[in-house]
This record gives C-alpha cells, structure tokens and sequence, in this order.
C-alpha cells in the first residue's frame, strides 16, 4: 500500500463514537484515523427479546439482512470520479447473558459479518470479504462494595481502501482489559481502576500497526439520586511496530456534571486537559472539554444536543484538533416503531506537516491541513413481531476541504484530492429471538 494513502486515512471514523450501528472514515486522511476512534461496542445490540433459557443462561440468536447502496465505494473526489456499488450483507449473531445473575455475571456477543459487493468494476468487486466480533464481560460480585471486571473485545473490521485497487484497510482489533471498582457509602460513590492492552493491525497497512497500553481512573459521586459528580482520568502509551509513525502517551483528564435536573431536562458538562505527548513533533497541549443536554418530551420522544474540543491521534500528522457539534432527535411509536434521526459537524485542524520529509516524492502546499467533516442519517426500525422487523435509512457523508497531496513518483505528477461526498441507501430485514 503506497503512502499517499495514508493522508486519506483521518476523519471517516472520527464519527463512529457519534453513531454505533454506522462506523465511518474520511481521506487524504481517510481511512485509518476511524480506527482510532474505534467504537467499545464492537459488537452491536442485536439480540433478541426472548431468546432460549438453558439453566441459569439466555441465549438469543439473530441475522439481519441488508442490502446496501453506496455512490462512493472508495471516497474520491469528483474530479477522480467515483464508483458505485450494492453490498449485500449478511450479520449473523448470538447473546449469551445470565439476566438473573447474583456473584456472577457473564455476558458474551459474537457477530459475523459477511459483504458481497456487486458492481461493473473489478475494483469495486474484490472489496467482497468476511469479518465479525466478539464482545466478552464477566463480573465477580457485581452487586458488592468491591467488584472485579475482566473484559475482552475482538473485530475484523472490513474497509475498503480509498482509491481502485487489490489492497483494503481491513483490520483487526484485539483489547482485553481488567478494571476494579469500589463501591462504598450504598453505592453513592464509585471509583475504578482499570487497564486495558490494546492490539492494532492493519492487513494491508503495516505502517498503522501498533500496542497501546491503557490504564485509566473513574470517579462518580451521585450526590442526588440522578446527578453525579464524574472524574475521568485517561493515560495511554502508544507503540507503533515501525518507526514511520510516532510513538506517543496521550493523558486526558476532565471533571464534570452528570444528571436530570427536572423529569423532562437533563445535562451534562466536562472541562478537561489533554496532551498527545509525542516523543517528536508537534504536541496538543489545551484544555478539552464538552457539554450536552436531552429533552425528553414524552418517554418514547426525546432531543439531544451536544458540543466540544478534543483532541484525536492521527495517521497523518501527529494529531488533529477536533472541534464538533451534534444533534440527535429519537421516538418511538405505535410501541413498534422507533425512528432515529442524527448529524454531527466537525472542524477538524490538523497538526503542521510536510509529507515530503517523509517521502521526497510527496507534496501539499497546505501544511496546516483543515477539515469540515458532515454525518448525517435517518433510520427507521420497525419490530412488526416479535421475533421479526425492518430497517430502512439514509446516510450522507460529506468532507469539505481543499487539501490535495501530489505524489510525483515514476516521473509522473498525480493529485490524491481530500475532499469528498458519499450517500449511503439501506435497508435490511431481521430475524431474532
């Protein structure tokens, strides 16, 4: 995988935390910065209501089926010109949970995931693979004042490169972890202590590869029933296989509210630090910090909005600086139906970098790279049985930037543009129990 793909690996997955069920990246630094932002839930909540009863275990099985338009298989720019295709995906799973649990719980999601792409281009075809995830919890004594957690998360993420060709940036996630939690004074104060080890591996892209040791400390006070002071305390050190990239030990800290004010009004509101700490180069080193608040109209209706500044590593550049906005509305109706209907805007300011220090052939006039990045979806489940419903949504994907890296290798100049629109046509019909 050449290099200049590497720019096009940054804002599509800087949204997945925003939007569970849909994870995306962006380009000239598109692609793998998604994965930096890698959803904890790695395994969707598919299972079903009922579910079979073996002992003290339910186990609910299901598979969704989808059928999927994409107008941007790759995310190229219009003047690359873009390739379309219908992916047909297949999502079988299963949830093994103990709901009535007393000195132990156990809870464990393995899903499948199986894409067949359809197109006239051979490019778009070879994207055709197969990945799945498994989430895994156990809980000793989750009801006492002292409670151990053992965790384990595994994916392979399938992701398609951004320009015509054999290579992907499919990739595999591996993080196990253990966290102790103190629950004095009848549960009104919680501290944990966790660390997690982290493996990141790109298939096609081993410049991307790297550990990550995380540990990490969680203090909650609920001095009301529904309010809780929080105190989240993050510190990660980052080694990458190679010496391409650098090696860093990122800390965030912030404090902050967490509660209902009224039956119908709740907020939250964090102020923190952060620094990336890279061994070299450029370093974020400023305050962060994001506030939210919901409305809940009725208890099937309810409006959130949100902000904040933060701070993401990066596959291009050390870092960028991110600055987002989201809106979300969601309701439920006639018991059956629940539509969900979502967007975020961020602006995204890229730590000061020449690609060409990195590789003679590579240049931008545009040092200080600059991104408006653009997720917007509407989603309609309908659970007409129990063991049955529909899903149907719309996706867009916008990245607005006038970044373009020239890659003059083999004695001929070409230009990667950044920028980029995608709309994504879904629907699926799922079965679970």
């Amino acid at each position: 995988m050449n290099w200049k793909h590497v720019a096009r690996l940054a804002p599509k997955l800087t949204l997945s935390l925003a939007f569970v069920a849909s994870l995306l990246l962006a380009r000239p630094a598109r692609g793998a910065d998604l994965f930096f932002q890698f959803s904890e839930n790695v395994v969707h909540e598919r299972g079903g209501r009922i579910g079979f009863k073996v002992g003290r275990f339910r186990i609910s099985p299901y598979i969704f089926n989808e059928v999927r338009y994409d107008s941007n298989v790759f995310y190229q720019a219009k003047e690359e010109g873009t390739i379309a295709a219908t992916i047909f995906r297949f999502l079988p799973g299963v949830v093994i949970l103990n709901p009535d649990y007393g000195l132990f719980r156990f809870e464990f999601k393995g899903e499948g995931d199986i894409q067949v792409y359809v197109s006239s281009d051979k490019s778009a075809k070879k994207q055709t693979n197969a990945g799945g995830g498994v989430n895994l919890l156990a809980e000793f004594m989750p009801k006492r004042m002292f409670t151990i957690r053992l965790g384990e998360k595994f994916k392979r993420s399938i992701e398609t490169e951004n320009s015509p060709g054999g290579s992907n940036l499919n990739r595999l996630f591996n993080k196990v972890g253990i966290e102790f939690l103190f629950k004095p004074g009848g549960r009104q104060m919680e501290i944990g202590i966790g660390y997690d080890f982290i493996l990141d591996y790109f298939e096609d892209y081993g410049d991307g590869n790297r550990f990550t040791h995380e540990a990490r400390l969680l203090y909650t006070w609920k001095f009301y029933p529904k309010t809780a002071l929080i105190v989240d305390v993050n510190f990660r050190y980052v080694d990458y296989w190679r010496d391409f990239q650098v090696d860093s030990m990122p800390i965030r800290a912030s404090v902050g509210l967490k509660g209902f004010f009224t039956k119908k009004f709740a907020a939250e509101a964090f102020i923190g630090y952060g620094n990336s700490l890279h061994k070299s180069g450029p370093r974020f080193n400023l305050p962060t910090g994001r506030a939210a608040v919901y409305f809940y109209f009725t208890p099937t209706m309810f409006l959130r909005l949100e902000g904040g500044f933060g701070f993401a590593e990066s596959l291009y550049a050390n870092y960028y600086q991110d600055i987002y906005a989201l809106i979300q509305f969601r309701m439920r109706l006639f018991r059956r139906v629940y539509l969900d209907a979502k967007g975020k805007y961020s602006y995204q300011r890229y730590a000061e970098f020449d690609p060409s220090l990195v590789d003679p052939t590579l240049s931008t006039q545009d040092l200080n790279r600059r991104d408006h990045f653009v997720v917007a979806q509407l989603r309609v489940d309908w659970d007409f049985l129990s063991w049955m419903g529909i899903t149907a949504g719309y996706q867009l994907i916008v990245d607005q930037t006038g970044f373009q890296l020239t890659n003059s290798g083999n004695g001929v100049a070409s230009t990667d543009y950044g920028g980029y629109i995608k709309h994504e046509v879904f629907g699926s019909i799922n079965f679970k129990y």
